[in-house]
């Protein structure tokens, strides 16, 4: 298809539908309503989780290195994000250790695998307790990769999270790393952090990226036990990863959506946006659907050459009706978040174009050079 004679715009979205695969008419119909700008494009494509976009994130790449083996394991594996890596790694040929809690949560293992995988004898389900270094180390003896989604709950608190679980989560990935490095069959970890873990700091960022961190202190200040909870943790396995027999890579999603996403994971959604208007206001209330998030792990582990941080989201959540419908599903009260701004004053830009950069390298697609003028 030629893009001779299109305006920037069109050839710009011409170019994304090519490199995924997307009909062009049918991509231009959907968004060059939208768009009046090269700016606008970026942003208002974003990494939007339509059904053409989403296949791209569960497909994987063809031109892949095999590696030495395909056993891996995934930590909390019956969780909301858990469920979605396994399903995927599955879907592509991995013999996955799903790492479980208790002798309940292997029960639940079965139920939450899609059909055609639960047939498959490429998944075993292991009880591993996260906070005892010798189970770790035993559980995930003989992996070559360690998918540690942290998926905790704190049953003490109403929200999912109170002040002593920063603590407990820390401890928990700071086995794990630790293990990762010590098991001399582990060559990477994925870990699975937070978009709150950067964004909060007294100063407003002006661009959000991976080189930004949430401070401690804030987050302690403003009880944001959530994101303190995940930048400790994530800094704790940075800390022990640097200079260890291990790559670590770490991705940080916003706010993760999907099918079901307010009844199967409500604690940690109420917890995520505690400090939501704020977010709201800054402009960095985002959302992620879940398939990408689960996606992202594995393309990034069979990607990325070296360790890394990556931000994940799909898109900003900046209507009000949008942010209505989230608290009517979450169970918060109305306009706890949109309070009385009638809208957004964007005092920060999240960027992704770290991941971007990361998974447009593999799709063999060079009108992504149009991206570095946006």
């Amino acid at each position: 298809m030629s893009t001779d004679h299109q305006p920037i715009d069109q050839q710009i979205i011409t170019a994304m539908c090519l490199a995924f695969e997307i009909p062009p008419e049918r991509e231009l119909r959907q968004r060059i309503g939208t768009v009046q700008s090269g700016k606008d494009f970026k942003k208002g494509l974003g990494f939007d989780i339509s059904r053409e976009t989403r296949s791209f994130y569960m497909s994987g790449y063809d031109s892949l290195p095999q590696r030495e083996s395909r056993l891996v394991c995934v930590t909390s594996a019956t969780s909301y994000l858990g469920v979605s890596i396994v399903n995927i790694l599955i879907s592509r040929g991995y013999s996955v250790r799903a790492l479980v809690d208790n002798a309940e949560e292997l029960e639940k293992l079965a139920e939450n695998i899609d059909e055609c995988n639960n047939k498959s004898m490429d998944l075993t389900g292991i009880v591993m307790d996260v906070m005892n270094l010798e189970s770790v180390l035993s559980a995930i003896d003989g992996s070559v990769a360690v998918f540690h989604t942290s998926s905790f709950l704190d049953t003490a608190g109403v929200s999912g999270y109170t002040k002593h679980m920063a603590r407990i989560e820390t401890a928990a990935t700071e086995n794990l790393v630790e293990a990762c490095a010590r098991v001399s069959s582990v060559r990477r970890c994925v870990l699975t952090s937070s978009l709150l873990a950067c964004i909060w700091q007294p100063d407003v960022f002006n661009v959000i990226d991976e080189n930004c961190w949430s401070d401690e202190s804030f987050c302690r200040e403003k009880q944001l036990w959530f994101a303190l909870s995940k930048t400790m943790m994530e800094k704790a396995a940075w800390k022990i990863a640097t200079g260890r027999d291990v790559e670590l890579v770490t991705i940080c999603p916003a706010l993760i959506t999907g099918v079901d996403f307010h009844k199967k994971i409500p604690s940690s959604s109420i917890a995520y946006l505690k400090g939501g208007s704020e977010m709201y206001r800054n402009g960095v209330l985002a959302g992620v659907d879940v398939e990408k998030v689960a996606g992202t792990h594995v393309n990034v582990y069979e990607t990325c050459d070296t360790g890394g941080r990556y931000i994940c989201y799909d898109r900003i959540m900046d209507r009000k009706e949008e942010i209505a419908k989230l608290e009517r599903l979450i169970g918060i009260h109305p306009n706890q978040i949109t309070g009385d701004h009638i809208q957004v004053i964007k005092h920060s830009k999240l960027n992704d174009g770290k991941l971007f950069r990361l998974m447009t390298r593999y799709s063999g697609c060079s009108p992504f050079q149009l991206f570095q003028y946006l």
